[in-house]
């Protein structure tokens, strides 16, 4: 897995010592969604960026079918969490421009869009095959009997 920060040059105003860490995805936090991702931890919390400077932080999740990807961010593993705006999701690497350090996941909401399309087609393709199937039968049944309604023998 690539856990990154990437720091445009210029972005810092002065020197600093950047930390990335890690924790599994089952760390005990304040976390209440379900976490696909490790934490990533970016120190220190405030970066002293040149204004309008921004650093892109890389967080790898498991991409997984039926699920809408959505990167949080909190001051601490206990703090308050927020929905990261701007966050792109590709190859199963979540990114965002962020101004700030902090802990980061990735979130996984159930894609219900999907789930629901899913269902609707497989009831269309039951419906259509128990509709052809009852068409099939009504029409061998149609042959089998005469213009009295006696079953030919």
């Amino acid at each position: 897995r690539h856990y990154g920060l990437e720091v445009p040059a210029g972005a810092f105003t002065s020197q600093v010592v950047v930390t990335i860490l890690t924790a599994p995805s089952d760390t005990p936090s304040s976390f209440s969604g379900s976490v696909n991702s490790d934490y990533v931890t970016v120190i220190p919390l405030n970066l002293p960026l040149a204004p309008g400077a921004t650093v892109r932080v890389s967080v790898p999740y498991d991409n997984k079918p039926l699920i809408l990807p959505k990167l949080s961010r909190s001051d601490s593993m206990n703090g308050d969490w927020s929905s990261v705006g701007g966050a792109s999701y590709s190859g199963g690497v979540a990114t965002a421009d962020v101004t700030v350090g902090g802990t980061y996941v990735e979130q996984t909401p159930v894609n219900w869009g999907a789930v629901v399309g899913i269902i609707i087609g497989s009831v269309g393709f039951v419906a259509v095959v128990v509709g052809g199937m009852y068409w099939g039968f009504k029409k061998q049944q149609a042959a089998a009997t005469d213009g009295e309604g006696d079953a030919k023998v």
